[in-house]
């Protein structure tokens, strides 16, 4: 297809757009359509995980396996990936959003397979000395959560978390799966328990700061008694003037 004809045929496309999701979809699939195969594959496989790197890219296409430093790089040109710290490079949010859209209604097979490879490969939490354990771990939750058959170990990890009273990281989990409440990928059940334990850590944080709140009101109050009686005529001032 010659440049002047993908033009057109984009310019059609966005004539007959009917919402701002449509027109981000569109954007997004031409700019995957001229990929070299290869290329494109990676790049819908690495939109799976928050982040990836060329042993991501082994882990979730063992078949690109002697490849994946190739398309690395390659997939560091396209305008839609981004650095992302020591741990490589993220896919653009929106772009990503659209990408994982398409695959669940389209390929929802290969999203299933590669959400239990990410899931696998996010098992091991060793692998990124320089990132807390805990945010590897949440991110094998998150692929993990897909799974039908995985729903009893999502509530274990929860219970776990609430009853060792591990708030804040009760906090983080929650706050990284409620992402995928937001669509149909999930068991209801594990949906269900998602916004569950959403909830109770949201009363837990609210108690917390009511708490807080009283004591500090205690301290003040007991300061403003010990000011008093070191300097009566000051504290009058404050409460009366």
């Amino acid at each position: 297809m010659n440049k002047k004809r993908s033009i057109n045929l984009l310019s059609d496309q966005l004539g007959i757009i009917s919402t701002s999701s449509d027109f981000d979809w569109i954007i997004t699939e031409n700019l995957l359509k001229y990929l070299d195969p290869e290329l494109r594959q990676a790049a819908i496989a690495v939109s799976i995980p928050h982040w990836f790197n060329p042993e991501i890219i082994k882990a979730l296409c063992p078949e690109l396996d002697k490849k994946s430093d190739i398309l690395y790089q390659g997939l560091l040109n396209l305008p839609f990936v981004k650095p992302f710290g020591k741990r490589g490079c993220n896919i653009h949010e929106l772009t990503r959003s659209q990408i994982l859209n398409w695959l669940w209604e389209n390929e929802r097979n290969e999203f299933i397979l590669l959400s239990k490879r990410a899931a696998e490969y996010f098992h091991n939490r060793n692998r990124y000395p320089e990132i807390s354990e805990f945010v590897q771990e949440t991110e094998y939750y998150y692929h993990l959560a897909i799974d039908s058959t995985q729903t009893r170990d999502i509530q274990s990890i929860f219970q776990d978390l609430y009853s060792n009273s591990q708030f804040e990281k009760l906090d983080f989990l929650t706050h990284s799966l409620f992402e995928l409440t937001q669509t149909n990928r999930l068991p209801e059940k594990t949906k269900f328990y998602i916004c569950f334990w959403k909830d109770e850590i949201v009363e837990h944080i609210n108690q917390k700061n009511k708490v807080i709140c009283e004591e500090n009101r205690f301290i003040n109050c007991q300061n403003l008694k010990e000011k008093a009686k070191e300097e009566p005529s000051q504290i009058h001032k404050i409460m009366f003037n």
